[in-house]
């Protein structure tokens, strides 16, 4: 599995600063179709966490007056890796629960 590391290692502490990335699993789908087990939707779960938990860090970042276009643009990149997540988890669940998900 290919590890992909955080942009900003301050922001994780040091054990979650490599995560597996979604197109691991669908590479990992791909070739030996086991991605779509229990670990991966755990995995996927657990970096989704992570994700909101670096967009809640970023944001208390934020000026109140004066806006920092690099944490405005940082906080884009993680919502948009959270919806890839998000979309992953539910294709996983789907999947493996046969269409059934909560």
């Amino acid at each position: 599995m290919r590890l992909q590391p955080m942009w900003d290692s301050t922001l994780l502490s040091r054990e979650a600063r490599y995560l597996p990335s979604v197109a691991d699993g669908q590479r990992r789908n791909s070739h030996s179709g086991k991605g779509d087990g229990a670990d991966y939707g755990i995995a996927l779960f657990d970096r989704l966490r992570q994700l909101k938990a670096q967009k809640e860090e970023l944001e208390e970042r934020r000026g109140v007056i004066f806006r920092d276009s690099n944490v405005e643009n940082a906080i884009l990149i993680v919502d948009a890796e959270i919806e890839k997540v998000e979309g992953e988890l539910a294709r996983v669940a789907r999947k493996t629960g046969n269409g059934k998900t909560k």
